[in-house]
C-alpha cells in the first residue's frame, strides 16, 4: 500500500478531521520526512510527561528509519494538513514473523478529538495487513482513556504483556488482522 497522497483522506463516516479536509497521509521515505517523524515523536514524549527511556526511546529516535523502515518490514506514517503542516504520526514495527507493533501514535493537541487519530490508526492497520502481519499489538498508559477508547472501537482487545519494557500503568492490546 503506497500511502503518499495529496487527496483528502476521509474516515468511513465521512469525517475528514478538523482542518475541513485536505489531509494527506505519507509514508516516511525521505530524510526530511524522517526528521519530521523524529520531531513529532519527541513532541509526543515531551507532552506525555513520562520519560520513555525505559523503552530505549533515544535509540529509537536515532534509528527510526531502520526500526520502522521497509527493509525491516515496517513503516512510519505522517499526516499533514492541506497547508503542508505535519500534525501527527504513527509507526508499525516488526516484532516477529506474524506480529507487528503500533508505536508513537500522536496527533498535535490542537488537532486531537477531530477524527484524525482514527483516520491515522486505520491507515496504519491497513499498512500492517498489507505487510502480511497476522497480529497488531500496542501498549499505552492507563490514563490515556481517549486512546484506549479509540483502540477498542477499532477492534483491539486487551491482552497481557508482550514485552518486558513497561511500567505498572501500561495496558496492552492486540488486533487480529486475519
Amino acid at each position: 500500500m503506497r500511502c503518499q497522497s495529496t487527496t483528502t483522506v476521509r474516515d468511513d463516516d465521512g469525517a475528514c478531521g478538523g482542518d475541513g479536509g485536505g489531509l494527506a497521509i505519507e509514508e516516511c521515505e525521505s530524510d526530511v520526512q524522517w526528521e519530521w517523524a523524529r520531531t513529532l515523536a519527541a513532541k509526543y514524549q515531551s507532552l506525555l510527561g513520562v520519560d520513555l527511556q525505559y523503552q530505549g526511546f533515544r535509540e529509537e529516535l536515532e534509528n527510526m528509519s531502520h526500526m520502522y523502515g521497509r527493509d525491516n518490514r515496517g513503516c512510519f506514517l505522517l499526516v499533514k494538513t492541506n497547508s503542508s503542516e505535519y500534525i501527527g504520526c504513527v509507526g508499525c514495527r516488526r516484532l516477529d514473523d506474524i506480529s507487528a507493533e503500533m508505536k508513537r501514535m500522536f496527533i498535535l493537541p490542537e488537532y486531537q478529538r477531530t477524527g484524525i487519530g482514527r483516520i491515522l490508526a486505520k491507515a496504519i492497520i491497513a499498512k500492517a495487513k498489507g505487510l502480511g502481519y497476522q497480529k497488531f499489538r500496542l501498549d499505552t498508559l492507563s490514563h490515556m482513556t481517549s486512546a484506549i477508547k479509540l483502540y477498542k472501537t477499532l477492534g483491539f482487545v486487551e491482552t497481557g504483556p508482550y514485552h518486558s519494557k513497561y511500567t505498572d500503568n501500561t495496558v496492552f492490546f492486540e488486533l487480529n488482522l486475519l
